[in-house]
Parts: structure tokens; sequence; C-alpha cells
């Protein structure tokens, strides 16, 4: 099953069609007035009048994006609702479902040796609250036309490698979009927060905020902050992480966020 909607328009827009409807979302002043095309309809309308365009192609993955494998009950689902509690208190909304990654738990006995995961998203203006970190302190990662993605999954304790996971996202109100690569959630936020500082202190400074900073969890969590631009942004998360030996391949999981 698609992800956001059937196909209403698209199996009978003709190229002329494509262009009229294209114009009136890109016009100012008239894209309020008209709803917001599925990502199906936008797909349909980039196609006819911008197929070289970068966002077509973020927008053709996220709409080709299925319902994934069920991570079901038992051990899977009580990570699946830890993982969720977990980026709800990082003021994160989940995903409309967990990705999973298949032959790669590595405690036995798990059906399919199944890892579960989640992403997670928030609109701008966002910071991360950590306990005990004064607000002055603690920088917004992503401000207003902008969200932050993060992707968490459950077990990984040997993350060797921080690269391997991405953000394809589509703004439904501007049809742009394009693709951006994760990084190690530790490492970004300790450097967005000894920015703050002048580089003659910051050396001194890197051990107390590795410290504040490693209280989070952090082993396998990705983050990416992404200018989309205000409106209605759906986004796809997928790729893989490192853990110890393996390298786990995640599915693609969907999120949808309302970025002011």
């Amino acid at each position: 099953m698609r992800i956001s909607g059937s196909r209403p328009v698209a199996a009978t827009l003709t190229a002329a069609a494509a262009l009229t409807v294209a114009s009136a979302w890109f016009a100012p002043g008239v894209a309020s007035a008209q709803p917001e095309p599925t990502i199906d309809d936008a797909v349909t309308a980039l196609s006819s009048v911008a197929p070289d365009d970068p966002s077509l192609e973020a927008a053709e993955a996220i709409a080709a994006v299925t319902d994934p494998l069920s991570t079901g009950s038992g051990e899977a689902g009580q990570a699946v609702s830890a993982l969720t509690t977990a980026v709800r208190a990082l003021g994160l909304e989940p995903f409309l479902w967990p990705s999973v990654a298949l032959g790669c738990s590595a405690v036995s006995g798990v059906p399919l040796s199944a890892v579960p995961a989640m992403a997670a998203s928030a609109p701008g203006p966002y910071a991360v609250p950590i306990p005990g970190l004064p607000d002055v302190l603690n920088p917004d990662l992503v401000g207003p036309g902008e969200a932050i993605y993060a992707f968490v999954p459950a077990g990984v304790a040997n993350d060797p490698d921080t690269t391997g996971m991405q953000v394809a996202w589509f703004n439904l109100s501007t049809l742009r979009g394009g693709f951006v690569e994760m990084s190690g959630f530790t490492q970004a936020l300790s450097d967005a927060i000894l920015a703050q500082f002048p580089e003659t202190v910051r050396a001194q400074l890197v051990g107390p905020v590795a410290a504040v900073v490693g209280t989070l969890p952090s082993a396998g969590v990705r983050i990416a902050p992404v200018e989309t631009g205000s409106g209605t942004v759906l986004a796809a998360v997928f790729g893989q992480v490192r853990h110890g030996d393996q390298t786990c391949l995640f599915l693609p999981t969907v999120g949808i966020t309302e970025v002011p």
C-alpha cells in the first residue's frame, strides 16, 4: 500500500493540465487557495514539466515507499514502544511506522534477527532538551523554515561509522525537495554547542560538553537538519548503520512534518 492518498488526478493529467496545475502551486498568492497535492500528484506534475528537477527524484523515492514488515509484538514490539517514548521525550514526533533491519540482531532467538528502529522529526526552531544544560547554552539545531530529522535504532552498541543513513524530503506546499545525508547525533550536537564559544576556550570545554551530551542515547542515532521551507513536508528515512562487524540495512519509513 502506498503512502498518502490515491491518484484522483494523476491518472488523467495531460502535459498541458500538469503545467497548469504546477504553475498554480508555484504561483505566489495562489498556492494557498489550492488544495495541496498528494505525493503522487506532485510526481505526475513534475514529471511533465520538470523531468530533470532534483526534487522529482526525492518525490519519487518517497512515493515508492510501501508499508514494511510488521515488527509485531513481544520483544520487538516492546523495543518499538521504548523507542517511541524516547524520541517523544526529545520533543520529536515519530514517523508513521517503525523501520526494521533484518538479519542484524546480535541477540539469539529474535524472529528474523530483526532490529527495529524509529525515525522522527520536529519543525524549527528546535533545541534538544538536555537535562542540566542551561537553555542559553543549548543552541537551536534548526530554525523557522527548517526541520530536524532523527533516526534511533534499538540495540546498536558498537557504532564505528556514522555515515550511511539519509533523508529524502519533499515539500508538498512548494514542490521542492531533495536528499540529505544524516550524521552522528552526539558529534553534531557537541559541535553546535561549542560553536557558541570563542575558539580560545573551546578546547577546554570539549570534555565537559562531551560529558553532558554523553548522557543522551547515541549509538546508531543519526540526525539531519534540513532547509525544507515552510509547508507540509513528507520525508523518507532509510540506509544502513554499522553494528560491530555487521552492516544493518534499514527499510524506509515515512513521516509528515508541518513546518511553519
